[in-house]
């Protein structure tokens, strides 16, 4: 009967020594709670604000105002060009065409509102506008009735002293040779020229 009570008592104290064993092991677990680390992505945020310097881009001359302290004198007009605000050009000169009273503008440069150009913006100059053609004439009374002047394909020549622009010129007999004249309306290369009578 001893030896079956101490055999217990063995048993039932190895038992609880397992225990502690398996609760020592499960503890160990709480290490993983460090995956708290991962917060630290909240820094992304600092480049939200990274648009907000871009260009404002005007629409009318409204968007402009004027330029210059009253201190120095009355502010100088401003207006809207490509989006940007520039300074009204003096006489002459001019951005676009509407500076010009009369005319074109030509030659001028300004880099658009948000463009990112490589060359400093131009001034232009006001040129007068091109003048009409004369009309064609159709025959030699429609260059004037007061001194001769042929007509030749279309366009009023001067008469040249010793040379000719077409046959009627040239005495009986004689033609007019090497004379060139560019049609009314046409685009040439070269200079009218006249011709001889042989």
């Amino acid at each position: 009967m001893l030896r079956v009570c101490l055999l217990l008592v063995g048993l039932s104290v190895l038992g609880c020594g397992g225990s502690v064993s398996k609760d020592g092991q499960s503890g160990g677990s709480a290490g993983t709670g460090a995956s708290a680390g991962s917060g630290g992505s909240g820094g992304f945020g600092g480049s939200t604000g990274g648009t907000g310097g871009g260009p404002v881009c005007c629409g009318t001359d409204a968007d402009c105002g004027s330029a210059g302290d009253a201190d120095d004198g009355p502010p100088a007009p401003v207006e809207c060009v490509e989006g940007v605000c520039k300074l009204v050009p003096p006489s002459f000169k001019c951005w676009q065409d509407s500076d010009c009273p009369y005319g074109m503008c030509m030659g001028a440069s300004v880099c658009p509102c948000g463009y990112d150009c490589h060359q400093a913006d131009q001034l232009g100059n006001c040129m007068a506008p091109t003048p009409a053609p004369a009309p064609c004439c159709t025959n030699d009374m429609a260059c004037g009735d007061e001194t001769y002047a042929p007509c030749v394909n279309g366009v009023c020549k001067v008469p040249v002293l010793g040379a000719c622009w077409k046959d009627d010129e040239c005495p009986a007999g004689q033609s007019c040779v090497g004379a060139s004249v560019c049609p009314c309306g046409a685009d040439c290369d070269q200079m009218d020229m006249p011709g001889k009578c042989l």
